[in-house]
């Protein structure tokens, strides 16, 4: 798939609202680089707790969600569905994947592949892209070529070049503070393998990070959260990134 080769190219793992008109030259792309790095880095863990929606092209599920993470790459998620019953519960410490699928009473644990978390999230990505993306944080591709032009709007737009010029990245970002509000990953010449877009902001140590996050891929689908409560650096037990599925339920080993 697209996704899953233009993912190769990820560091770690991609960007709403109008932006502000720039006045005066615009940031050098090293700069730019190093401040959107920053950013993502300056995310050492999160609670968040809001809506989720995931929209396949035959399908939809809602439902409310806690997700909690600690960088780079240790997610929990869990999905509830009407009067507060379980739905899903996913763990992962950047490595081994466990999922509980209550509804089904099956019980799923193996690698924490793209593929994996792809079967369970609709989007295939890998636990640091998906921690990177969710908090406003899209990660950058290993580039040969970067430049920062104006953006639609009047904003700011980092456009990288990689992989021997056949794949593109673009970044939409406020100059003013370097938040992101939109970007995208693509084959050159071919459609948008994956596009995120963010609002909703949150003011946070004197920058900005999204309350709502949008992901959609070439397949048409799209996975949408928005934050009721988003707490930024907050302690968060490592003992969450482990589940034990329980002895009722079956266990499928994944590949």
């Amino acid at each position: 798939m697209i996704l899953a080769a233009l993912a190769t190219c990820l560091v770690t793992a991609c960007a709403g609202v109008s932006t502000p008109v720039v006045v005066g030259p615009l940031p050098q792309a090293r700069e730019v680089v190093k401040r959107l790095n920053a950013r993502r880095t300056a995310v050492r863990s999160f609670v968040m707790q809001g809506q989720i929606s995931l929209v396949y092209p035959d399908g939809e599920l809602y439902g409310d969600h806690l997700i909690q993470g600690v960088y780079p790459d240790h997610l929990r998620a869990d999905i509830m569905g009407p009067f507060g019953r379980p739905v899903m519960s996913l763990a992962t410490d950047g490595r081994r994947l466990t999922v509980l699928l209550f509804r089904e009473n099956k019980a799923f644990q193996g690698p924490a592949t793209r593929q994996n978390l792809g079967r369970f999230l609709g989007i295939p990505m890998s636990p640091a892209e998906i921690y990177a993306l969710i908090t406003g944080n899209p990660p950058l591709v290993v580039y040969q070529e970067a430049t920062v032009v104006r953006a639609a709007g009047g904003g700011a737009q980092l456009k990288l070049l990689a992989s021997g010029g056949a794949v593109g990245q673009g970044i939409d970002f406020d100059p003013t503070d370097y938040t992101v509000t939109s970007a995208w990953l693509r084959v050159i010449d071919g459609p948008v393998a994956l596009r995120a877009t963010y609002s909703d902001f949150q003011p946070w140590q004197g920058a900005r990070y999204p309350r709502q996050a949008e992901l959609r891929d070439s397949q048409g689908r799209t996975l949408t959260l928005q934050n009721d409560e988003m707490d930024l650096n907050r302690a968060v037990s490592g003992q969450l990134f482990t589940l034990r599925p329980p002895a009722a339920m079956k266990l499928e080993p994944l590949p």
